[in-house]
């Protein structure tokens, strides 16, 4: 994440001292201060709260404790050294100029008796309301990183068009952007977050995903007969009948892999989806792009024999003609050797418009689960994997990964073996 190195999974401080929203009690921190051991001792290492945190007499309470719990931490020292803290500063109406906004900062390092903090972040925009206020604060993230208040910055709650603008802002003032806190869940994974997911991979800006729990309504910790105190009972009062599906479809999956239903969700920031707004050649050059910058950014890997992305599994499926992807049989797209992702407007089956990975990057795989179900598929299994293989190459016939293939067929897919 910029200039530091941060754990996959961050832990999210907004519940420390809320006590309207989150019913906090000065008596949960010693059992705070355990949670937080436990994180720390198994790898997390980043750390996100705001100087907002905090109700009432206890606002900044979240800063004060998290800092606290670092001092007092009994573990490895090591462990201690190593943690990223990111907090967010208030865009208050009474923070009007640069030097106030770097106040804030200061306010933080006092509260939670730090020298530096990993990531400063401005908490939301408020370019609808008060646009030249926004521009002192963009001022203000630039003076603190310049004075070593803070090793990087970030944004919070900021929409695709205003995240571009502040990014070439910083950029020209020679400080990146390295973070962009958005709502992401299963339940927010709306057109805007996409979009702010897809303008984050292509600048190298890392997206935190804050409430990937839905506040709560993901974990199977609550039912229409059993609501959590205050407004949030309120709120899941009125959405959580509607979630049944989902959450029932989330027990089941965790009973299977006997995880708990939080471990379930998977999350937004690691679905990559193809941008249907854009033509096909378009989505395939966004996608190709996505790729690149993953590779970049080591997410993904490159095979040592090709030279393309190298993806731990790739699940592909099989037309009754051998097509595998949208690679179909006597077109020309099955022979690219080059592109990475490419495009499809005459495709024989619809919809005529396509993208598809090109056979180097689907064969670079390290595994490949090939998945095949209907007897209307049989006459191409038998050519391919029967005694009497057909000597006519079907696109199938053209899957060899690197690392290893499986093929799972129905007894109809089978039948003609």
């Amino acid at each position: 994440m910029g200039p530091l190195t941060v754990s996959p999974m961050g832990f999210g401080t907004w519940a420390w001292g809320n006590q309207l929203l989150w019913g906090y009690q000065e008596s949960m921190d010693s059992q705070l201060q355990d949670t937080f051991n436990l994180a720390l001792e198994n790898g997390i290492n980043f750390f996100d709260t705001a100087d907002s945190y905090g109700t009432g007499k206890l606002n900044g309470q979240s800063e004060r404790l998290l800092g606290k719990f670092i001092r007092e931490f009994q573990g490895r020292k090591a462990f201690q050294d190593d943690v990223v803290i990111a907090t967010k500063f208030a865009a208050y109406p009474w923070r009007l100029t640069p030097g106030q906004f770097v106040n804030a900062c200061k306010s933080s390092l006092h509260r939670m008796q730090i020298e530096q903090i990993g990531i400063g972040q401005l908490h939301w925009s408020t370019a609808n309301y008060a646009p030249l206020q926004e521009r002192a604060l963009w001022d203000g993230l630039v003076a603190m990183h310049e004075k070593g208040l803070v090793r990087a910055v970030g944004v919070s709650n900021y929409g695709p068009k205003q995240l571009l603008k502040i990014h070439d802002y910083l950029k020209a003032r020679g400080v990146p952007l390295c973070s962009a806190q958005v709502q992401f869940s299963l339940l927010s994974m709306g057109r805007d977050q996409m979009e702010i997911k897809k303008l984050c991979d292509s600048l190298g800006i890392r997206l935190i995903s804050y409430s990937p729990l839905g506040l709560g309504m993901l974990t199977g910790k609550y039912s229409p007969s059993n609501l959590p105190q205050g407004p949030r009972g309120l709120l899941f009062r009125q959405i959580l009948p509607g979630l049944e599906p989902l959450l029932s479809s989330l027990k089941e999956i965790a009973g299977k892999r006997r995880k708990t239903m939080s471990q379930i969700p998977i999350p937004v920031g690691n679905v990559y989806a193809i941008n249907d707004a854009l033509s096909a050649e378009g989505a395939a050059d966004d996608y190709e792009t996505c790729l690149k910058h993953l590779v970049k950014n080591r997410t993904i890997e490159v095979s040592e024999v090709n030279g393309f992305p190298k993806f731990d599994l790739m699940l592909l499926g099989m037309g009754p003609d051998g097509h595998v992807a949208s690679l179909f049989h006597g077109h020309p797209l099955v022979k690219e050797n080059k592109k990475w992702v490419t495009f499809i407007k005459d495709s024989p089956k619809p919809p005529p418009e396509r993208i598809t990975l090109t056979f180097p990057v689907i064969n670079a795989s390290a595994h490949i689960a090939l998945v095949v179900v209907g007897a209307g598929k049989a006459d191409a299994v038998r050519s391919t994997l029967g005694s009497d293989q057909d000597t006519d190459l079907l696109p199938v016939h053209m899957v060899s990964p690197d690392g290893k293939l499986n093929w799972f067929l129905d007894k109809g897919a089978a039948s003609k073996l």
